[in-house]
Order: C-alpha cells, then structure tokens, then sequence
C-alpha cells in the first residue's frame, strides 16, 4: 500500500533532523568528524603528531583573541617576544556541528605575531593564515558556538573530554555549549558563563587578561592585527 502523505513527510522530517547528527557525531572526538590517516596537504588536518599530551612551555601564551563569527574567521595571537611553534595543537568548535581539527607541521606564530584560522573556508595556506576546509566542512557564521583550543596529543576522542589538555576557551551566545564543563574543570572559563553575540560586521576581541566574558569586548574585526579594545 503506498505510503501516506502525513507518513511521507515524517519520514522527510526525520532524515533532516537526524542526518547532520550522523554525519558530524556527537562530540569534539568523535573519529567521524576527521581523518586520522589524513596526508598534510596543505590543509589543517592531522599531523601525525602522537607525542604525550603537554606541548613546551611557551606555548602558554598562545590565545584565543579574536573571533568573527560572520567571517567565520578565529584569530590567535602569540603576546611573547618568542616564536611559538603550535603544530599539532586542536581548535574545537561544536556549532552547527561538532567538529575539530589540528594544525599543520611548521605551524609558528612569530614574536607578537598572529595566526588567521579560516573555518571550513578553502584557500591556500601561508607563514600567518590557515583555511581549514575540507577538514572542516562548514563555516562557523553562527549567532551561537564555542572554540576550544587543546595542545597535542596522539588523535583519541577521549582527550577533548580532558581538562588537562585545553588551553584556552571561549563560549558566546549561550551557555552549556558541549566543551563548557571540560573549560570550567581546567579554571579557564565560569561556569554558564558567555560572551554575546556581536552585532552584524562586528567581532568579539579579547582584551588581554581574564578569562571570562569580561575579558571580551564587542568591535570591529580586526583579524590579523592588533586588536581594537576602546
């Protein structure tokens, strides 16, 4: 007997809802969002890097300091008077989806310097800028999300789950993001805490200490430079 349509359409309802979250999983970590075997090609993606978790300690420094959500575009910045060499570390963002991804080999922040992350943008990578698709497969121009910056470790789903191994966060929007309790159990971020979301053409700006929403600030984007904090 053929299918009616009120069960037609529930069948084409379920397939939307349900197939983003076969697709992408449910977690930073889980092994369907990135191929581990994965050549460096030129884009982010997997190096190869199995060292213990931990990374030197200049690496300390490196931070989350600006985000463009519209441009889909994350800014990291080096404040030390020291290259610092972050090949191997992980940027994990969970909306519309959950999804990661390592740096390439020979990923240096000069000396005051600043590193573009494109997400799920195509282009070709140089010394100050990384595009991350098709690792990455979506942008992440979301009123909503969050970014997790983790140091290396040999791939294993379990390790974005581990406090031990981020280094800096940053949730705006909304609270309860997926990494906010793995942030909140390293002391990096308040519990339920967010930064709101910036106005269309505007970035958020971290403004050099803290960690928390206060240590953020609404401007104009800025990424690739010094940031605009009034």
């Amino acid at each position: 007997m053929p299918a009616s349509p009120i069960t037609t359409q529930y069948t084409r309802f379920a397939l939307l809802v349900f197939l983003p979250v076969i697709i992408f999983g449910f977690g930073c970590g889980d092994a369907g969002n990135i191929n581990p075997n994965l050549p460096d090609a030129g884009m982010v993606g997997p190096t190869g890097n199995t060292d213990p978790p931990g990374a030197p300690e200049t690496t300390e420094a490196v931070v989350i300091n600006e985000i463009f959500p519209e441009a889909s575009q994350i800014e990291l910045h080096n404040p030390t008077s020291a290259s610092v060499d972050i090949s191997g570390f992980w940027l994990c963002h969970t909306t519309p989806a959950l999804i990661y991804t390592q740096m390439p080999d020979n990923t240096i922040i000069d000396p005051d310097g600043f590193l573009i992350v494109n997400w799920g943008i195509n282009g070709t990578n140089s010394a100050d800028e990384i595009f991350t698709f098709p690792t990455v497969p979506i942008p992440m121009n979301v009123p909503h999300g969050e970014i997790g910056f983790y140091v290396p470790f040999g791939f294993d789903e379990n390790n974005f789950a581990d406090s031990d191994l981020i280094r800096d966060y940053v949730q705006w929007g909304e609270a309860d993001h997926f990494r906010q309790g793995v942030a909140v159990g390293a002391d990096i971020w308040p519990e339920r805490a967010f930064v709101p979301s910036p106005p269309a053409g505007q970035s958020f700006s971290f403004n050099g200490s803290g960690d928390s929403p206060e240590s953020w600030v609404i401007t104009p984007p800025t990424i690739g430079i010094e940031n605009n904090i009034p």
